[in-house]
């Protein structure tokens, strides 16, 4: 409910609702150069209304107040304009109020409001809250509003109004402008005459409100860039009593608008049989469209209204006439399945085989898409080219063939379409597209033609072919009948990637079918397969194997049992878990590496496998094992960030103080990131995305983690570098911070280079991590092996960004050098205080 205190409020909250684009603060002021002199003259025509003087000073500040006590209940203010709340509460008020308020609103709403809220009593139809339900008293007024907006090139409250629909309000608005005789004729010719104007941006039928301009000299050519016309508008709503009355009004039936529309192909498009004859018996040229662009018949085929083209085609028109986009009415007709309109449109001559401008499609290419039989056998009947190719390569068996139209694909082989694939992609193949969508029908149809249309394609990494395919999406019954027709075209490299397909996505009975047909005999091919059933994690398809006997210790060519397939990267699941244990329950060795020395668990913890990296210790898997480069599975999971797996590791046991090859600890690994973390981008409002929060979250707890288990702070990688150096290259001001509460770090550590993390902090830019080390009391004397200091790297960076900024122009450029000047003068004033100090200490 909406309760109001007084009348200042109420009065703010009407004017809210009837200045629809919001009221500006300004025009309380009454000025005459706060806005024209119409809106002057409306606001104080409201505030009238409420016994409201704008001329007093005293009465406008208390309607000013009345605005800012209904602000957050039900008005917002953004800068100096006013809007209702929200949309619902304005369509609440804008019924309550101008029930209530009926001659102040008639009087001063939009054009649009007048035509979209209101419906008259007289009219029957069921109760709603949608529409102010006007009395007959104020009919009259209603109707004189109307014309008002006639008056002031507003036609939107009458040709575009809601109550159109209800054919006594169209009898009695009718006859009423007809009782108005003369000047409602005049004033129709007058706006025929000079037409609509609407305003740049405004979508079509959204009306120029001209409650701001007295005078239409006052709208330039700059704002008014698009017209319409009367009869185009009537046209649009489809009301044949409406369209008879404006011609009667001398309006011209031959008017284009600024879309290049006519009044007859506005009836064309909304299928409006009896406007379109009306128009036409009037001298409606149904050529009158520009070039290039689509003519009433294109919409009378779109639509599919066969009545109106044969009225159009009475009147001789370009059964050929071309579109921009090259499209025919023909095309139009095959594309929306209207066998009557076809055969209009081909008893009148035209080009059948004509394709439009982007795919390249001809109209039989759009039938056999669409899956209309007739259509295609009539198009075949005139000759349309069966064997077309469009710009993708598509033709229309391959269309039919994708859209499952097995009588369609019938036909056109009967019509000696080409079934092979010469000359196709692939992914066009008739067969390879039936045999994708599972249309076993069209795959027999096809095969029963020919045999020899089998495609296959080798890219050196994947196989694609229509067994592959077929096995890939799981449908047996291709299968079969593939094998049926076709196993003399599978070559072996086919047969193994399709056993494979079949394997990692658990398609059993497809693996059994290959099985029993003997199609493969190699055990190597066998073998691939099952290894493939152990990474998709598939339970049913690996016991199929096991149960037929195959070795499942036998290892693929890098070396990797089948348990470490179950550790690949793929989603966990029940029946992954069941496979481990079944493996582990057949004695597979647990410990044994691939060639490059990774275990079941590397594998496990690189991929994030929680539950299976608990299983596997749990059965006695080694926590400290390492590669051939001697990283344990505690160095890939603080690597790959998997902070719920180093906590498994370290709870069981896992070393902190293990080294790689390149001397690095897991708390070095954690500290490292695949690229820095400039400080400079939050300061320069460029916001990091989510992704790097979330990993510098699971960095700061597995670097607590590490520490908490005495992970060792100071140790050195081959470069020289303790982990401290490594956050103090990658920018991580909060691992610094957990590093230094270790109360252990040695910040004056220098790498090979002579380089301390001081050093590194400030040669990166990262004036946080700079202030911290110097509180630790960091030696900001240390020097590099080429003798600079912290100090002097940051005086030298300086020095470069003076020089580089006097050949910037580009504003972002300059705003980013400006910035990192800005860090590092920060970062020399703290070095050069902090040595200050200690001098003086």
């Amino acid at each position: 409910m909406i309760v109001l205190q007084n009348k200042h409020q109420l009065c703010a909250f009407v004017l809210c609702i009837l200045f629809e684009e919001g009221f500006e603060e300004e025009w309380l002021s009454c000025r005459s150069n706060v806005g024209p002199k119409i809106l002057i003259d409306k606001l104080k025509e409201i505030t009238r209304h409420f016994e409201i003087d704008l001329e007093k000073e005293s009465v406008r500040l208390y309607l000013k107040n009345g605005f800012s006590t209904l602000v957050g209940t039900f008005l917002k203010k953004s800068e100096t304009t006013y809007n209702i709340i929200h949309d619902k509460i304005y369509d609440i008020a804008s019924i309550v109020c101008g029930k209530n308020l009926e001659e102040c609103f008639i009087k001063n709403a939009s054009g649009r409001f007048i035509g979209d809220k209101y419906i008259l009593e007289f009219i029957k139809t069921n109760p709603t809250d949608d529409f102010i339900v006007l009395s007959k008293e104020m009919e009259v007024e209603y109707f004189e509003r109307l014309i008002d907006d006639l008056k002031q090139g507003d036609i939107y409250s009458t040709l575009h109004n809601k109550q159109l629909v209800h054919e006594s309000f169209r009898k009695r608005l009718i006859e009423y402008l007809t009782s108005k005789a003369e000047g409602v004729h005049d004033l129709f010719r007058e706006i025929d005459k000079n037409g609509i104007k609407l305003v740049t941006g405004e979508r079509h039928c959204d009306w120029y409100d001209i409650y701001d301009s007295d005078d239409d000299d006052e709208i330039t050519e700059a704002e008014v860039t698009n017209v319409t016309y009367p009869l185009i508008e009537a046209a649009n709503e489809g009301f044949v009593d409406i369209v008879e009355f404006l011609i009667k009004m001398d309006c011209k039936v031959n008017k284009i608008d600024s879309f290049d529309r006519s009044a007859l192909y506005k009836a064309c498009e909304g299928g409006y049989q009896d406007i379109v004859e009306i128009l036409l018996n009037h001298d409606a040229d149904a050529s009158l469209y520009p070039e290039n662009d689509s003519s009433p018949l294109h919409m009378a085929c779109k639509t599919g209204n066969a009545y109106i083209v044969k009225l159009l085609l009475a009147k001789n028109v370009d059964v050929c006439k071309l579109d921009r986009d090259d499209t025919s009415p023909l095309y139009e007709a095959c594309k929306n399945g209207n066998v009557n309109i076809v055969k209009l449109i081909l008893t009148n001559d035209t080009n059948v085989n004509v394709s439009d401008r982007w795919m390249e499609f001809c109209p039989l290419h759009v039938a056999c898409q669409a899956g209309n039989l007739d259509v295609v056998k009539l198009l075949l009947e005139n000759n349309a080219d069966v064997n077309r190719l469009s710009h993708f390569n598509d033709t229309p068996l391959s269309l039919a063939c994708d859209g499952g139209y097995a009588d369609i694909v019938k036909h056109l082989l009967e019509n000696k379409t080409a079934a092979d694939v010469r000359g196709l992609k692939l992914d066009k193949a008739p067969l390879y597209l039936a045999c994708k969508s599972g249309k076993a029908s069209i795959v027999k149809i096809l095969l029963a033609n020919s045999t020899d249309i089998y495609p296959i394609i080798d890219n050196g990494e994947e196989i694609y072919s229509p067994l592959g395919v077929a096995c890939q999406h799981n449908h047996l019954n291709v299968i079969q009948l593939l094998v049926q027709k076709c196993i003399d075209n599978f070559s072996s490299i086919d047969k193994c990637w399709s056993m494979g397909t079949a394997a990692v996505n658990g398609c059993t009975d497809i693996v059994k079918l290959f099985m029993e047909t003997t199609m493969f005999g190699s055990l190597e091919e066998i073998d691939c397969a099952l290894y493939l059933a152990c990474k998709g994690g598939h339970l049913g398809t690996t016991n199929f194997f096991l149960t037929q006997g195959f070795d499942i210790c036998r290892v693929s060519n890098d070396g990797r049992s089948l348990l470490h397939a179950t550790c690949e990267d793929y989603p966990e699941s029940e029946d992954r878990i069941s496979i481990i244990k079944l493996l582990i329950q057949n004695q597979l060795d647990i410990f044994k590496p691939d060639e490059y020395g990774l275990s079941p668990l590397h594998l496990a913890c690189e991929n994030g496998l929680l539950s299976i990296c608990k299983l596997l210790i749990s059965n006695k898997a080694k926590v400290n094992m390492q590669d051939n480069k001697n990283r344990s599975p505690l160095h890939l999971a603080c690597h790959y960030k998997k902070s719920d797996i180093v906590e498994v590791l370290l709870e069981t046991g896992a070393n902190v103080k293990l080294c790689d090859n390149s001397g690095k600890t897991p708390l070095h690994i954690i500290c490292e990131r695949n690229k820095r973390s400039s400080n400079l981008r939050p300061k320069i409002n460029k916001p990091l995305p989510m992704f790097v929060f979330e990993i510098s979250t699971k960095c700061k707890s597995i670097t607590q983690s590490l520490i908490d288990h005495n992970a060792e702070v100071n140790t050195r990688d081959n470069e020289g570098e303790t982990p401290l150096h490594t956050a103090c290259r990658y920018g991580d001001c909060e691992l610094v911070k957990i590093i230094l509460s270790s109360k252990k770090s040695d910040l004056n550590l220098q790498n090979s280079k002579g380089q301390t993390p001081l050093y590194l902090a400030c040669e990166f830019g990262d004036d946080d991590i700079v202030e911290i080390l110097l509180k630790g009391n960091a030696d900001s004397s240390k020097e590099d092996n080429d003798g600079k200091s912290p100090l002097h790297v940051s005086l030298d960076i300086l020095n470069s960004i003076k020089y580089e900024r006097k050949s910037l122009k580009d504003k972002d450029d300059i705003d980013y050098l400006n910035t990192k000047w800005n860090i590092f003068e920060h970062i020399a004033s703290l070095l050069i205080e902090y040595n200050t100090g200690m001098s003086k200490s």
